[in-house]
Protein backbone atom coordinates (compact mmCIF):
# COMPACT_ATOMS: atom_id res chain seq x y z
CA UNK A 1 0.00 0.00 0.00
CA UNK A 2 3.12 2.68 0.92
CA UNK A 3 4.63 1.77 -2.45
CA UNK A 4 1.46 2.16 -4.23
CA UNK A 5 1.29 5.54 -2.21
CA UNK A 6 4.41 6.38 -3.13
CA UNK A 7 4.18 5.57 -6.61
CA UNK A 8 0.92 7.47 -7.00
CA UNK A 9 2.61 11.10 -5.23
CA UNK A 10 5.93 10.73 -7.58
CA UNK A 11 3.34 11.07 -10.39
CA UNK A 12 1.69 13.69 -9.48
CA UNK A 13 4.62 15.35 -8.81
CA UNK A 14 5.95 14.69 -12.02
CA UNK A 15 2.49 15.65 -13.63
CA UNK A 16 2.44 18.52 -11.85
CA UNK A 17 5.80 19.85 -12.90
CA UNK A 18 6.34 18.52 -16.30
CA UNK A 19 6.69 21.63 -17.73
CA UNK A 20 8.91 22.82 -15.49
CA UNK A 21 11.22 19.95 -16.78
CA UNK A 22 10.61 20.80 -20.00
CA UNK A 23 11.82 24.09 -19.35
CA UNK A 24 15.06 23.23 -17.51
CA UNK A 25 15.46 20.92 -20.63
CA UNK A 26 15.57 23.48 -22.94
CA UNK A 27 17.52 25.80 -20.78
CA UNK A 28 20.19 22.82 -20.57
CA UNK A 29 20.00 23.14 -25.01
CA UNK A 30 20.70 27.03 -24.97
CA UNK A 31 23.62 26.99 -23.02
CA UNK A 32 25.50 24.02 -24.82
CA UNK A 33 25.28 26.84 -27.29
CA UNK A 34 27.99 28.35 -25.90
CA UNK A 35 30.39 25.81 -26.74
CA UNK A 36 30.16 26.60 -30.62
CA UNK A 37 29.16 29.97 -33.27
CA UNK A 38 26.24 29.29 -35.59
CA UNK A 39 27.94 29.52 -39.43
CA UNK A 40 26.44 29.19 -42.46
CA UNK A 41 27.07 25.65 -43.51
CA UNK A 42 27.93 26.55 -47.21
CA UNK A 43 25.57 23.58 -48.39
CA UNK A 44 24.35 23.30 -51.80
CA UNK A 45 20.64 24.22 -52.20
CA UNK A 46 19.81 19.96 -52.46
CA UNK A 47 22.17 19.00 -49.59
CA UNK A 48 20.34 21.14 -47.57
CA UNK A 49 16.97 19.64 -48.80
CA UNK A 50 18.12 16.19 -47.79
CA UNK A 51 18.97 17.42 -44.37
CA UNK A 52 15.76 19.38 -43.65
CA UNK A 53 13.82 16.40 -45.39
CA UNK A 54 15.35 13.77 -42.74
CA UNK A 55 15.53 16.34 -40.01
CA UNK A 56 11.89 16.68 -40.56
CA UNK A 57 11.03 12.89 -40.81
CA UNK A 58 13.03 12.38 -37.55
CA UNK A 59 11.22 15.16 -35.64
CA UNK A 60 7.68 14.12 -36.81
CA UNK A 61 8.59 10.75 -35.84
CA UNK A 62 9.64 11.39 -32.40
CA UNK A 63 6.52 14.04 -31.84
CA UNK A 64 4.03 11.62 -33.11
CA UNK A 65 5.61 8.72 -31.14
CA UNK A 66 5.41 10.74 -28.03
CA UNK A 67 1.89 11.68 -28.82
CA UNK A 68 0.68 8.31 -29.46
CA UNK A 69 2.46 7.51 -25.93
CA UNK A 70 0.23 9.98 -24.54
CA UNK A 71 -2.71 8.77 -25.92
CA UNK A 72 -2.03 5.19 -24.57
CA UNK A 73 -1.51 6.96 -21.30
CA UNK A 74 -4.70 8.86 -21.48
CA UNK A 75 -6.56 5.95 -22.35
CA UNK A 76 -5.34 3.98 -19.49
CA UNK A 77 -6.34 6.98 -17.07
CA UNK A 78 -8.25 5.49 -14.32
CA UNK A 79 -10.83 8.43 -14.89
CA UNK A 80 -11.15 7.91 -18.91
CA UNK A 81 -11.56 4.02 -18.34
CA UNK A 82 -14.25 4.87 -15.48
CA UNK A 83 -16.26 7.81 -17.78
CA UNK A 84 -16.08 5.12 -21.13
CA UNK A 85 -17.54 2.33 -18.85
CA UNK A 86 -19.92 4.35 -17.45
CA UNK A 87 -21.14 5.50 -20.79
CA UNK A 88 -21.33 1.72 -22.55
CA UNK A 89 -23.18 0.91 -19.62
CA UNK A 90 -25.94 4.00 -20.26
CA UNK A 91 -25.93 2.55 -24.20
CA UNK A 92 -26.97 -0.64 -23.20
CA UNK A 93 -29.58 0.79 -20.87
CA UNK A 94 -31.10 2.85 -23.79
CA UNK A 95 -30.80 0.05 -26.36
CA UNK A 96 -34.25 -1.16 -25.86
CA UNK A 97 -35.23 2.42 -27.06
CA UNK A 98 -33.22 3.42 -29.39
CA UNK A 99 -35.31 3.60 -32.22
CA UNK A 100 -36.73 6.82 -30.53
CA UNK A 101 -33.32 8.07 -30.14
CA UNK A 102 -33.27 9.96 -33.57
CA UNK A 103 -36.39 11.67 -32.55
CA UNK A 104 -35.34 12.58 -29.40
CA UNK A 105 -32.22 14.38 -30.96
CA UNK A 106 -34.21 16.41 -33.61
CA UNK A 107 -36.73 17.70 -30.73
CA UNK A 108 -32.94 18.60 -28.25
CA UNK A 109 -31.54 20.24 -31.63
CA UNK A 110 -34.47 22.37 -32.59
CA UNK A 111 -34.50 23.04 -28.84
CA UNK A 112 -31.33 24.09 -28.86
CA UNK A 113 -31.83 26.42 -32.23
CA UNK A 114 -34.84 27.82 -30.83
CA UNK A 115 -32.83 28.81 -27.70
CA UNK A 116 -29.69 30.77 -29.90
CA UNK A 117 -31.95 32.43 -32.26
CA UNK A 118 -33.82 33.77 -28.56
CA UNK A 119 -31.15 35.04 -27.92
CA UNK A 120 -29.63 36.88 -31.34
CA UNK A 121 -33.18 38.43 -31.22
CA UNK A 122 -33.60 39.58 -27.37
CA UNK A 123 -30.58 41.97 -28.35
CA UNK A 124 -32.58 43.93 -31.03
CA UNK A 125 -35.63 43.66 -28.92
CA UNK A 126 -37.31 40.74 -31.31
CA UNK A 127 -38.86 37.57 -29.91
CA UNK A 128 -39.27 34.21 -31.60
CA UNK A 129 -42.93 35.24 -33.17
CA UNK A 130 -41.38 38.10 -34.88
CA UNK A 131 -38.59 35.36 -36.59
CA UNK A 132 -42.08 33.06 -37.48
CA UNK A 133 -43.54 35.98 -39.11
CA UNK A 134 -40.32 37.25 -41.10
CA UNK A 135 -39.59 33.57 -42.18
CA UNK A 136 -43.79 33.52 -43.27
CA UNK A 137 -44.25 36.30 -44.81
CA UNK A 138 -41.03 38.55 -44.51
CA UNK A 139 -42.42 41.16 -41.91
CA UNK A 140 -40.23 42.98 -39.79
CA UNK A 141 -42.26 44.65 -36.89
CA UNK A 142 -42.87 48.03 -37.27
CA UNK A 143 -39.81 50.40 -35.55
CA UNK A 144 -38.12 53.65 -35.67
CA UNK A 145 -36.38 54.30 -38.88
CA UNK A 146 -32.67 53.89 -36.35
CA UNK A 147 -33.66 50.45 -35.43
CA UNK A 148 -34.88 49.00 -38.29
CA UNK A 149 -31.86 48.20 -39.58
CA UNK A 150 -30.44 46.44 -36.10
CA UNK A 151 -33.75 44.64 -36.19
CA UNK A 152 -33.30 43.29 -40.09
CA UNK A 153 -30.03 42.15 -39.51
CA UNK A 154 -30.96 39.92 -36.64
CA UNK A 155 -33.69 38.60 -38.26
CA UNK A 156 -31.83 37.69 -41.02
CA UNK A 157 -29.06 36.08 -38.74
CA UNK A 158 -31.33 34.06 -36.98
CA UNK A 159 -32.89 32.26 -39.87
CA UNK A 160 -29.76 31.55 -41.22
CA UNK A 161 -28.51 30.09 -37.89
CA UNK A 162 -26.99 26.68 -38.34
CA UNK A 163 -25.99 24.32 -35.51
CA UNK A 164 -24.94 20.70 -35.36
CA UNK A 165 -27.17 18.67 -35.84
CA UNK A 166 -27.72 15.85 -32.71
CA UNK A 167 -27.00 12.77 -33.79
CA UNK A 168 -27.51 8.96 -32.82
CA UNK A 169 -24.65 8.03 -34.17
CA UNK A 170 -22.68 10.95 -32.06
CA UNK A 171 -24.61 9.99 -28.60
CA UNK A 172 -23.69 6.30 -29.02
CA UNK A 173 -20.34 6.09 -31.13
CA UNK A 174 -16.86 8.52 -31.19
CA UNK A 175 -17.38 10.77 -33.89
CA UNK A 176 -19.54 14.49 -33.77
CA UNK A 177 -18.44 17.64 -35.68
CA UNK A 178 -16.51 20.74 -33.48
CA UNK A 179 -18.05 24.37 -33.46
CA UNK A 180 -21.40 24.88 -31.58
CA UNK A 181 -23.32 24.14 -28.63
CA UNK A 182 -24.39 20.52 -29.62
CA UNK A 183 -21.37 19.97 -30.73
CA UNK A 184 -19.62 17.29 -28.75
CA UNK A 185 -16.26 18.36 -29.09
CA UNK A 186 -13.02 16.94 -31.07
CA UNK A 187 -12.62 12.94 -31.76
CA UNK A 188 -9.54 11.45 -30.81
CA UNK A 189 -9.01 10.86 -34.46
CA UNK A 190 -9.71 14.70 -35.26
CA UNK A 191 -7.72 15.87 -32.82
CA UNK A 192 -4.53 13.35 -34.23
CA UNK A 193 -4.93 15.01 -37.51
CA UNK A 194 -4.77 18.61 -36.70
CA UNK A 195 -1.62 18.22 -34.33
CA UNK A 196 0.26 16.13 -36.45
CA UNK A 197 -0.42 19.17 -40.07
CA UNK A 198 1.14 21.88 -36.79
CA UNK A 199 4.04 19.34 -36.22
CA UNK A 200 4.61 18.87 -40.11
CA UNK A 201 4.80 22.89 -40.14
CA UNK A 202 7.30 23.30 -36.93
CA UNK A 203 9.38 20.37 -38.05
CA UNK A 204 9.66 21.80 -41.74
CA UNK A 205 10.82 25.33 -39.99
CA UNK A 206 13.33 23.58 -37.79
CA UNK A 207 14.72 21.23 -40.28
CA UNK A 208 15.33 24.47 -42.84
CA UNK A 209 16.84 25.94 -40.13
CA UNK A 210 19.50 23.23 -39.03
CA UNK A 211 19.76 22.51 -42.79
CA UNK A 212 20.50 25.71 -43.70
CA UNK A 213 22.90 26.79 -40.76
CA UNK A 214 25.63 24.51 -39.22
CA UNK A 215 28.46 25.00 -36.66
CA UNK A 216 31.66 25.73 -35.97
CA UNK A 217 34.10 24.95 -33.30
CA UNK A 218 35.41 28.20 -31.64
CA UNK A 219 38.36 26.41 -30.73
CA UNK A 220 38.93 23.79 -33.35
CA UNK A 221 36.93 21.09 -31.42
CA UNK A 222 35.95 18.36 -33.39
CA UNK A 223 33.13 17.54 -31.99
CA UNK A 224 31.05 20.40 -32.97
CA UNK A 225 29.25 18.50 -35.19
CA UNK A 226 28.26 16.40 -32.68
CA UNK A 227 27.05 18.82 -30.25
CA UNK A 228 25.07 20.46 -32.95
CA UNK A 229 23.09 17.32 -33.55
CA UNK A 230 22.78 16.66 -29.90
CA UNK A 231 21.24 20.10 -29.76
CA UNK A 232 18.84 19.45 -32.56
CA UNK A 233 17.73 16.47 -30.94
CA UNK A 234 17.36 17.55 -27.57
CA UNK A 235 14.52 20.50 -29.15
CA UNK A 236 12.82 17.85 -30.64
CA UNK A 237 12.46 15.46 -27.54
CA UNK A 238 11.52 19.16 -26.24
CA UNK A 239 8.67 18.97 -28.76
CA UNK A 240 7.67 14.99 -28.12
CA UNK A 241 7.55 15.86 -24.85
CA UNK A 242 4.94 19.10 -25.29
CA UNK A 243 3.16 16.40 -27.80
CA UNK A 244 2.91 13.97 -25.31
CA UNK A 245 1.63 16.07 -22.50
CA UNK A 246 -1.25 17.81 -25.14
CA UNK A 247 -2.21 14.11 -25.88
CA UNK A 248 -2.80 13.07 -22.55
CA UNK A 249 -4.44 16.09 -20.96
CA UNK A 250 -6.45 15.99 -24.09
CA UNK A 251 -7.79 12.19 -23.50
CA UNK A 252 -8.23 13.40 -19.67
CA UNK A 253 -9.77 16.64 -19.89
CA UNK A 254 -11.33 17.14 -23.61
CA UNK A 255 -12.31 13.84 -24.49
CA UNK A 256 -13.80 12.41 -20.73
CA UNK A 257 -15.55 15.45 -21.06
CA UNK A 258 -16.69 14.93 -24.67
CA UNK A 259 -17.75 11.61 -23.32
CA UNK A 260 -19.41 12.88 -20.14
CA UNK A 261 -21.58 15.31 -23.01
CA UNK A 262 -23.09 12.41 -24.61
CA UNK A 263 -23.48 10.81 -21.64
CA UNK A 264 -25.74 13.66 -20.17
CA UNK A 265 -27.74 13.74 -23.38
CA UNK A 266 -28.43 9.81 -23.07
CA UNK A 267 -29.35 10.53 -19.17
CA UNK A 268 -32.24 12.97 -20.66
CA UNK A 269 -33.13 10.89 -23.00
CA UNK A 270 -33.38 7.70 -20.35
CA UNK A 271 -35.01 9.74 -17.82
CA UNK A 272 -37.50 10.85 -20.48
CA UNK A 273 -38.69 7.25 -21.22
CA UNK A 274 -38.75 6.35 -17.59
CA UNK A 275 -41.41 9.10 -17.21
CA UNK A 276 -43.36 8.46 -19.90
CA UNK A 277 -43.42 4.52 -18.81
CA UNK A 278 -44.67 5.65 -14.94
CA UNK A 279 -47.36 7.80 -16.49
CA UNK A 280 -48.31 4.51 -18.42
CA UNK A 281 -48.93 2.40 -15.58
CA UNK A 282 -50.49 4.96 -13.55
CA UNK A 283 -53.40 4.88 -16.62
Amino acid sequence: MDEMTMGSKVKNFFKANSYWFITLLAGLVYVTRGLVKVVETGKSVYEIVADSILAILFGFFIAKTMSMQGFLKGERDERVVLTRRRHGQIVEEITPYIDRLDDFCAQKTEETKREIQKKILAKAGLCLSDLDAFLQRGEIPPCEKRSFRDKKRALRKASKLKITPLLTSSLTGDESDPGDPLALGATKKGFMAKSDSKRLFSKLATGLLFGYYGVQAITDFSWAQLIWTAIQTVMFLVMGVSSYMQSYFFMTDNYRNRIIRKMDYLQMFKNMISKEKGEENEL
